[in-house]
């Protein structure tokens, strides 16, 4: 891992990320509980999902079906796991509905890439060794919904040998199964992985046609979704730069699984913003090459496990600015063309297209667009984290490049602010020699 055009103060973090172990799990247990319970997910204060998972016949919940990271800490092998989802939250008043059937419990499942990746995906590792397809799937899905597929999750169980509409059940309402196992995680970030885990990545990959692409260097951008349109700003100066270099831009959320999974084992220098966009080198073989453009100061502890067991060659660069604490899910975010980023494209013989005035008149801009959306949103609250060993720490160092460099481009200075100004300090001058004087005459 290279950490060259990281931050000083941000080095110290990804260190001691980067000595953290994550541990190797040979063995994966698995639970069958007879007449037992399989709840949907109940939005709850406290929980990432929410509430819900397994339980046994007396309605005990079983901690083997829930969903937990420790993905908030620097050093996580003392700290207790967070329950993403889990812990039951059965209500007395509701209906329970029974089906005489055998299952395989696989845990929660959402429509959102990144996550099924990383926790709806972690116990597919049992259709691999274990499941003889005469027991139906099920997942838990939100209470009272109709659950379906996006079409690359939908794709990747296909690639499982799974017949999606008939092998799977979703789960929206309480159900009493005849029996259920439930496989235990095969990862849980921040904690331990296990090759079974990585099995499925590559089972999939294995069974997808392979289309060898001609893009050697690719950059995969963010521009295209909506959320980031509204959320995220300044990428445009470093994908036109990318593309000025000979890197295929393209945008992942618009290729089928196949292609995706093609153009990542195909190319040889893959570069993108952190977030979901990287954890989809899951797919890659190992060492393959990654350059992360960080958009906040949040460390991305779920990178870190990927980048670690797949044993990515991968650099880091801090190419943004971050004046408001914010949460890694919501931002908003906004990157900017600096000097890391400058030295990386040197070291790398890589083009600087733009000139020194432009770069600077486009960062201040996007900074403005940035602070603009910020005040627009809902106020953050309990975003500012002074721990160091969490991996939301809002350092103070970050403000000192918007201070230095940008301020006063974002809010330059009125002519009548600045009249008002050179009046109030003559005033006060005047004041003060006045004083001086009367002090003197006592």
């Amino acid at each position: 891992m290279d950490l060259k055009y990281i931050y000083e103060h941000n080095k110290a973090l990804y260190e001691q990320q980067y000595k953290e172990p994550i541990f190797c799990k040979e063995f994966l247990k698995i639970q069958d509980i007879e007449g037992g319970l399989v709840l949907p997910n109940r939005p709850s204060k406290g929980y990432l999902f929410g509430k819900g998972g397994v339980l046994d016949k007396k309605y005990k919940y079983l901690p083997l079906s829930g969903i937990y990271s420790k993905a908030g800490r620097i050093d996580a092998q003392k700290e207790k796991y967070e329950t993403y989802f889990g812990d039951g939250g059965l209500s007395s008043e509701i209906s329970i509905q029974e089906m005489d059937e055998e299952v395989i419990y696989l845990g929660y499942i959402f429509n959102h890439w990144g996550h099924f990746l990383v926790d709806c995906s972690t116990r597919l590792w049992y259709l691999l060794e274990n499941w003889d397809h005469k027991k139906r799937l099920c997942f838990s899905v939100y209470e009272n919904s109709h659950y379906r597929m996006i079409c690359n999750i939908k794709k990747f169980f296909e690639y499982l040998n799974v017949d999606v509409e008939n092998q799977i059940l979703f789960i929206n309402k309480p159900t009493r199964f005849k029996k259920i196992t439930i496989p235990e995680a095969g990862y849980i970030s921040n904690s331990y992985y296990s090759k079974q885990y990585l099995n499925v990545f590559e089972k999939v990959a294995e069974n997808i046609p392979i289309e060898n692409y001609c893009y050697k260097k690719i950059y995969f951008t963010r521009r295209k979704l909506m959320k980031a349109k509204t959320s995220e700003f300044g990428e445009e100066l470093f994908e036109k730069n990318y593309e000025r270099n000979g890197y295929k831009i393209i945008a992942p959320e618009r290729c089928s699984l196949e292609e995706q999974v093609n153009l990542i084992r195909s190319s040889e220098d893959i570069v993108c913003i952190s977030g979901t966009i990287a954890h989809n080198m899951l797919f890659a073989t190992d060492n393959q090459k990654i350059t992360i453009l960080n958009k906040t100061y949040i460390v991305n502890v779920v990178q870190r496990d990927i980048n670690v067991i797949k044993k990515l060659n991968v650099t880091y660069i801090d190419s943004y600015i971050s004046i408001f604490p914010v949460g890694l899910g919501q931002g908003p975010f906004c990157l900017i063309y600096n000097e890391k980023f400058k030295n990386y494209l040197k070291d790398n013989s890589l083009k600087q297209i733009y000139s020194e005035k432009y770069l600077h008149r486009k960062n201040s801009s996007n900074i403005k667009k940035y602070v603009k959306r910020f005040r627009q949103t809902e106020k953050q609250v309990g975003m500012f984290n002074n721990d160091r060993n969490a991996t939301n720490y809002f350092a103070l160092e970050n403000l000192k490049e918007y201070y230095e460099n940008y301020y006063s481009d974002v809010y330059p200075l009125k002519e009548l602010e600045k009249i008002q100004g050179f009046v109030k300090n003559k005033i006060f001058m005047c004041k003060y020699l006045i004083s001086k004087v009367i002090n003197k005459l006592k």
